[in-house]
């Protein structure tokens, strides 16, 4: 998008970290909390407003920044409410790129979950070295609810906050 927009668009620096509590039980995990991580967003949009921007696009990677991504936008929009032609957007790529992704005939999961096989292949392509195929399996626990599925194997009719050892055994989703 940056090669193709150019001067037409700014395009900042990744965030290297994120809402990710979920996760700290696994080794490695590095989290601000959900209240942190929509205070940096709404103060970078507020910076970003301040400095006449007027479409915001928050693109985001992470399934546990939704929550509070989507927070800092409605916390941002209702203080601007009178200012119509603000546009605050947040998107993930696996929502973005949704229709697309299921239509990659290869996998067999047609949604992208926590390490999933589609997850694990971009990074296999990107970094192979930071994939270590030995011990590469799922470990996804049988939740047995027609209304949840965390694994995204299907979709899921409810929202459920569990941490992700409730889950899985290994931090995995997914094939």
């Amino acid at each position: 998008a940056e090669a193709i927009l150019g001067d037409e668009a700014l395009f900042l620096p990744l965030l290297w970290v994120g809402a990710s509590d979920h996760h700290r039980r696994f080794p490695g995990a590095v989290s601000l909390t959900n209240e942190t991580y929509t205070q940096v967003l709404v103060e970078m949009m507020e910076s970003l407003i301040g400095a006449g921007f007027r479409r915001i696009l928050l693109l985001n990677s992470h399934g546990g920044n939704v929550g509070p991504g989507g927070a800092a936008l409605y916390r941002v929009q209702m203080a601007r409410r009178n200012e119509r032609d603000l546009w605050l957007a947040l998107g993930s790529w696996f929502t973005v790129a949704a229709e697309q992704i299921a239509g990659i005939d290869l996998l067999e999961q047609k949604h992208v979950t926590h390490a999933c096989e589609l997850e694990t292949s971009m990074i296999l392509r990107l970094r192979p070295e930071l994939v270590r195929l030995d011990l590469a399996r799922g470990a996804n626990f049988d939740i047995g609810s027609a209304f949840y599925c965390p694994d995204s194997s299907r979709g899921s009719r409810v929202s459920v906050a569990k941490p992700f050892e409730h889950v899985t055994r290994t931090g995995a989703l997914g094939h």
